[in-house]
């Protein structure tokens, strides 16, 4: 992080919207995990989920942002894990790396 705590956590309230988190907390639709371009989608979850719990574990606990961000975390997180183990090669063969980020941050 380039800055203080508590410059971050200026910087960012000023950044976001509640409506721009409501958009970032939606999760994507893999409609096709056999195609290998729509199973990066899970990526983008568990992608997702690590940074949310990143940027949430940086903010005041208080902030509302931070409990959106935490509790979106964890359904991107539990929406894409089971797809790691799928044993479909298109996901499988590289999703652990961003599982493992994201059960890890």
């Amino acid at each position: 992080m380039v800055g203080t705590p508590t410059e971050f956590v200026q910087w960012f309230s000023g950044f976001l919207s509640i409506k721009d988190f409501n958009h970032l907390s939606t999760l994507p639709v893999v409609s096709d995990r056999t195609d290998y371009q729509i199973v990066h989608l899970d990526g983008l979850s568990l992608s997702r989920s690590w940074c949310m719990k990143g940027i949430a574990s940086a903010l005041p606990a208080s902030q509302p942002a931070a409990k959106i961000f935490r509790r979106s975390a964890v359904e991107h997180l539990s929406t894409a894990l089971p797809h790691v183990v799928s044993g479909n090669y298109g996901g499988e063969h590289w999703l652990a790396s961003f599982a493992i980020y994201a059960l890890t941050e």
